[in-house]
C-alpha cells in the first residue's frame, strides 16, 4: 500500500511484541491458527517478490487454490482471480483483494538464485532474515500478510471472490489492467469489497486520494460496525493516498473497507508484523461476511 510519511509514522509507534489489551476482544468463537496454517503463513512470507516480479508468489497461489478446487484464473499482468463455491444469480458476495508485489529490491537477487527469506516467529512477532547474511531484512509484509488473510477467509466462508493485483506499489498497475479489461463475468455479484492492506492491528482505510469508500450513515457501515468493534475495541478510521482498491471501488461502484493486515514499519529493513494481529484480521472478515449475507449490492453513492 502507499502511505503518507504522516501515516508511515503514526502507524509504527507500537515496539514489537507490545500490544494494549484493548485492541483484541476475543470471544468463545475466536479462531485460532492451526500449526499447518502457521507454515503456510511462513511459506507465504518467504517467497521473494518485487514489483513486475511477482511469478514465484503468484504461481504459488494458483497451485494452493487450484488444490483448494477454487475456479482460478490468471491475466497477462499476473493478476490471479479466485472464485469459490456455487454463486447464483440472484446471489451477491464478497471480494477480497490483497497485492501480490513488495518494494524490496534486494528480493530481485533472491528471485534469481531461487532462495527464500528466512522466517521467524518469536512471541507473536514476525521478522524476516537474509537466508546468507542472516540479518533482518523486508519480507513484503505489505502485502503478503493480506495474501495469506485473504487466502484463510475465503478458505472458511462458503462462496466468494478474491483478485490479487500485481505491481500496486508503482501506480496500482496490476488493478488498472483488470478494470480496463472488465472482465465482467469475474466482476459479476460483486457485494462489496474487503481489501488486506492497511498497516498495524486496529487502522481502516475510510477514504483514498479521490474520496471515501463507505458511506457512515449506511447499512454497510452499521452493521460492519458492530463486527469491527467486537474484535478490534479502538478502531483507527485514517486516510490513505491509495492502493488498488481504488480502482476495484471506482469500477464496482460499491462500498468496503480497506482492513488492518498487521505490519509495522512497511517498506523498511526492520519491517515485522504481529501473529496475533492478522488472527483477529481473519475472524473479523469472517464476521463481516456473515453478518452482511449474500443478498444485497452494498452500493457507493455520493
Amino acid at each position: 500500500m502507499k502511505f503518507s510519511p504522516h501515516i508511515n509514522k503514526i502507524s509504527n509507534k507500537r515496539k514489537p511484541g507490545q500490544r494494549s489489551a484493548s485492541s483484541f476482544n476475543r470471544g468463545d468463537d475466536y479462531y485460532k491458527l492451526s500449526e499447518p496454517e502457521i507454515s503456510l503463513l511462513k511459506e507465504i512470507l518467504s517467497i521473494p517478490t518485487f514489483y513486475g516480479n511477482e511469478h514465484i508468489l503468484t504461481r504459488f497461489i494458483k497451485d494452493y487454490a487450484k488444490g483448494k478446487g477454487y475456479i482460478t484464473q490468471p491475466d497477462r499482468m499476473g493478476n490471479v482471480y479466485i472464485t469459490k463455491g456455487n454463486i447464483g444469480k440472484m446471489d451477491y458476495v464478497p471480494l477480497l483483494n490483497a497485492h501480490s508485489d513488495s518494494v524490496f529490491r534486494d528480493h530481485l537477487e533472491l528471485i534469481k538464485n531461487n532462495q527464500r527469506v528466512d522466517i521467524v516467529i518469536d512471541n507473536d512477532v514476525i521478522k524476516g532474515f537474509h537466508p546468507i547474511t542472516k540479518k533482518q531484512m523486508g519480507v513484503g509484509m505489505d502485502d503478503k500478510n493480506g495474501v495469506f488473510i485473504s487466502l484463510m477467509v475465503l478458505d472458511k466462508i462458503k462462496k466468494g471472490k478474491i483478485i490479487f493485483t500485481t505491481s500496486e506499489e508503482i501506480g496500482m498497475q496490476g488493478a488498472r489492467y483488470s478494470v480496463k479489461r472488465k472482465r465482467n463475468e469475474f466482476y459479476s455479484n460483486i457485494s462489496y469489497i474487503l481489501a488486506l492492506d492497511s498497516p498495524a492491528i486496529n487502522v481502516f482505510t475510510e477514504s483514498f486520494f479521490d474520496g471515501p469508500i463507505f458511506n457512515r450513515k449506511s447499512e454497510f457501515f452499521i452493521k460492519s460496525e458492530k463486527i469491527i468493534k467486537k474484535h478490534i475495541t479502538k478502531p483507527q478510521f485514517d486516510h490513505h493516498p491509495w492502493t488498488c482498491m481504488v480502482q476495484l471501488r471506482n469500477y464496482l461502484h460499491v462500498q468496503g473497507f480497506n482492513c488492518p493486515a498487521s505490519y509495522y514499519n512497511y517498506h523498511t529493513g526492520s519491517e515485522y508484523s504481529l501473529l496475533s494481529g492478522i488472527q483477529t484480521t481473519i475472524n473479523m472478515c469472517i464476521n463481516l461476511i456473515k453478518e452482511l449475507g449474500f443478498k444485497t449490492k452494498y452500493e457507493l453513492t455520493k
